[in-house]
């Protein structure tokens, strides 16, 4: 006899080119799909992940496209409506893989023998916390409902735990990464004329999103003094986000241009590779 498979459903905010992301994809289409029923569902279906997905994974979307201000406009109904309007399907166990908007949606659901867990990715200050809560009574009251909180790292865990008070309901689940699919892959060649490989110069390469949080802005300024000084090496970062105009303006204003012998330049392309989590990348270099 064949025994029912586990319905399980993932709910993140997109599939977009950061970590989370792949890390997201990289645990759905490796867990045992004879166990389990894998349904990833995302707020906003964007992002170039997506395409990425195992064809043995359900995929739903809430909204085509992504809105600005989402985060205060799901602040504006409690968790139970948000459930109600956008988890339409019955499963065993819910999963908020992001913080904000995802944990609000999945501790609305109103059936306490269904399995609720979070995770958590960053070790937030309290301002960055309370974005999509209305007030940090309101946040504690939605974490209770879960019965697990899953932090990528202790440093995650402490941070939620001294921010709420909450203890006791929190574990650490590293990130899952396909090694060696990883080992393979970096040994093939970079066909990307912005890529110096032959050149005899130190190589320094940061993969991320271009956000805020990642220091490439701070990178940009000690690339900037170092190149003054009258070092030579290159620099690539991999990734893309909301910072990359204004580190491309610095650049710019700086003269700081790629043809030099340490010099940074952005540049677009598509790799299909889990070294850089599938993204667009900017290479500064």
């Amino acid at each position: 006899m064949k025994l029912e498979k586990i319905r399980v459903l993932f709910l993140i905010h997109d599939l977009m080119h950061g970590g989370a992301e792949k890390v997201l994809l990289n645990l759905v289409n490796n867990m045992d799909h004879e166990k389990f029923d894998i349904t990833v569902q995302t707020l906003f279906d964007v992002g170039v992940n997506k395409q990425f997905l195992s064809d043995k994974v359900h995929y739903k979307t809430c909204y085509k496209k992504m809105f600005r201000g989402n985060t205060k406009y799901f602040k504006l109904f409690s968790p139970e409506k948000l459930y109600r309007k956008y988890i339409k399907d019955d499963y065993d166990i819910l999963v908020a893989y992001l913080e904000g908007s995802c944990t609000r949606i999945i501790s609305g659901c109103p059936d306490k023998n269904k399995v609720k867990i979070t995770w958590r990715h960053f070790a937030e200050n309290e301002k960055e916390f309370l974005q999509a809560y209305r007030s940090m009574d309101e946040a504690k009251r939605i974490y209770q409902r879960f019965d697990k909180v899953v932090g990528v790292s202790q440093t995650v865990i402490d941070a939620f735990e001294d921010l709420t008070g909450l203890k006791g309901i929190s574990t650490v689940k590293y990130n899952t990464n396909e090694t060696d699919k990883i080992l393979k892959l970096c040994k093939d060649p970079v066909e990307n004329p912005k890529f110096v490989e032959k050149e005899d110069v130190l190589k320094i390469c940061g993969v991320a999103k271009v956000r805020p949080r990642k220091g490439f802005m701070r990178l940009a300024e000690a690339h900037k003094r170092l190149q003054d000084e009258g070092y030579k090496y290159h620099i690539y970062i991999l990734g893309e986000g909301e910072e990359q105009e204004k580190i491309q303006s610095y650049l710019d204003k700086n003269q700081i241009d790629w043809k030099g012998q340490s010099a940074v330049a952005v540049i677009n392309r598509q790799l299909e590779t889990s070294v850089i989590g599938n993204s667009t990348v900017e290479a500064l270099h």
